[in-house]
C-alpha cells in the first residue's frame, strides 16, 4: 500500500476521532446556553417569600454570626430543640448563603447568579450521568438533559433563592451516584457479580450522600437509588444466570460483594439518621394546618384520598406543567373528601399506570430468565 493511500485511509479516521469530543463539548455548550437563556430574567429578582425568612431575617447568615449556630439551628435560624422549630436541618445550604453575603453583600443578584450556575452544573452533570449509566446513545442523554434544563417545574427551585437547597442537593445526589458506580467493577465474565474495586470511591460516595442530606433532607434518598441500581442493573445479569441454573445454594456466596455494599450503605444510613433524630431532640416537627391541611383532617378517608391525589397531581405536573404555584399550602389544592370526587379518577389512573409498569418489568424479567435457560440448555 502506498503512502498516499495510507494517508487517504487514516485521514477520515482522525477526523472522526476528533468529531466525537467536539460534539460532546458543543452539546455541553448548548445546555449551558439554554440554562442561561431560561433563567437570565431571574437575576434581577428580589428577596421574596421564604427568602426573607431564610436570609434577610435569619441571624445565622449574618457576617458576625458564629459558624456553630449554623450547625445547631434549623433552616430558619431557630434552635432545633425548640418546639416551634420547623426541624429543617440544612446547615450547608445556610453556609452557602452566609458565603454569598461575605463575598457579595446582601444583594439578591449574586444569590441568583449562584443558583443559575448551579442549575447549569446540574444539567451538564445529568447528561454525563445519562451517558454513563442510562443510555447507550449520547443523543438521548443530550435530549434528556435539554428537557431537564428547560422544564418549567424547576422554576421555583432556580428562581427562588431558597430553592438552592434543591439544586445543590441534586448536584450532590448525582456526584454520589457516579462515585458509587465508579467503586463497582465491570466484570469480564457475565456470571461474576461485580466487586468493589475502589473502597475510596465507595467511601467518597457515602460522604457526598451525607453532604447532600445536610443540604436538604431528601438528599439521603440517593443511597436507596445507588443500592437499587446496583441490584437491578449491575448485578441483574449474573443473578439471572445463576438463578436459571438453579444454583441457589451458591447464590448467597456469589453475590456477597453486593450484600457487603448494601450492608455498608444501610449501616451508614442508619447512623446518619440516628444523628439526625438526635439533633431534632427526638421529637417530630409541629406543622400548622396551613402547611399541610390534609394531615389535620379528622377523617382517614379524606387524608388517604387527598394524599393519593397529590401524587397524581405532581405526576401530571411533570407531563404538563401548566398550573404552577410558588407555595402549595393553605387551600391551593382542595381536600378530596368523598369517594365520588372526580379527582379520584386521576389517582386511579396513576395506580393503574404504575401497576402496568410493574407487570411489564416482571414479564421482561421472566422472558430474560427463560431466554437464558434456553441458551444454557442448547449450549
Amino acid at each position: 500500500m502506498t503512502a498516499h493511500n495510507r494517508e487517504k485511509i487514516s485521514r477520515p479516521l482522525r477526523l472522526s476521532a476528533l468529531s466525537g469530543p467536539g460534539k460532546g463539548i458543543l452539546r455541553y455548550a448548548v445546555l449551558l446556553a439554554v440554562c442561561g437563556l431560561c433563567y437570565t430574567n431571574s437575576l434581577r429578582g428580589e428577596f421574596v417569600h421564604d427568602d426573607v425568612w431564610a436570609i434577610t431575617n435569619n441571624p445565622d447568615v449574618r457576617p458576625g454570626s458564629s459558624l456553630r449556630s449554623i450547625f445547631s439551628n434549623d433552616f430558619w435560624g431557630k434552635r432545633m430543640s425548640d418546639n416551634t422549630s420547623h426541624k429543617s436541618y440544612r446547615p450547608l445550604c445556610i453556609l452557602t448563603f452566609k458565603l454569598n453575603i461575605v463575598l457579595g453583600g446582601m444583594y439578591p443578584f449574586y444569590f441568583h447568579v449562584v443558583n443559575v450556575c448551579l442549575h447549569c452544573a446540574v444539567t451538564a452533570l445529568l447528561m454525563h450521568t445519562c451517558q454513563c449509566c442510562v443510555f447507550d446513545n449520547s443523543r438521548l442523554a443530550f435530549l434528556t438533559a435539554l428537557l431537564f434544563a428547560v422544564h418549567p417545574i424547576h422554576t421555583e427551585a432556580v428562581s427562588g433563592i431558597v430553592g438552592r437547597a434543591d439544586v445543590l442537593a441534586c448536584l450532590l445526589f448525582l456526584l454520589t451516584f457516579l462515585s458509587y458506580i465508579r467503586s463497582v467493577s465491570a466484570c469480564a465474565s457475565e456470571e461474576a457479580f461485580p466487586r468493589t474495586t475502589s473502597l475510596s470511591s465507595l467511601l467518597m460516595s457515602l460522604g457526598l450522600g451525607t453532604v447532600a442530606m445536610l443540604v436538604k433532607e431528601t438528599g439521603v434518598t440517593v443511597f436507596g437509588v445507588c443500592v437499587l441500581y446496583d441490584a437491578l442493573a449491575l448485578c441483574r445479569k449474573p443473578f439471572l444466570l445463576h438463578l436459571s441454573c438453579s444454583r441457589l445454594k451458591e447464590l448467597l456466596s456469589l453475590c456477597s460483594p453486593f450484600i457487603k455494599r448494601a450492608c455498608l450503605v444501610s449501616l451508614h444510613v442508619a447512623f446518619i439518621m440516628s444523628v439526625r433524630l438526635w439533633l431534632m431532640g427526638g421529637s417530630m416537627p409541629l406543622f400548622s394546618e396551613q402547611d399541610n391541611p390534609a394531615s389535620f383532617s379528622p377523617h382517614l378517608l379524606t387524608r388517604f384520598l387527598t394524599y393519593c391525589y397529590l401524587l397524581a397531581f405532581n405526576a401530571w405536573l411533570l407531563l404538563a406543567p401548566i398550573v404552577l404555584c410558588y407555595d402549595w399550602q393553605v387551600g391551593s389544592i382542595p381536600l378530596v373528601e368523598t369517594a365520588w370526587d372526580t379527582r379520584n379518577a386521576a389517582s386511579l389512573l396513576l395506580a393503574l399506570g404504575l401497576l402496568a409498569l410493574c407487570l411489564h418489568c416482571l414479564l421482561s424479567l421472566q422472558n430474560e430468565v427463560h431466554s437464558i435457560s434456553t441458551v444454557e440448555t442448547w449450549g
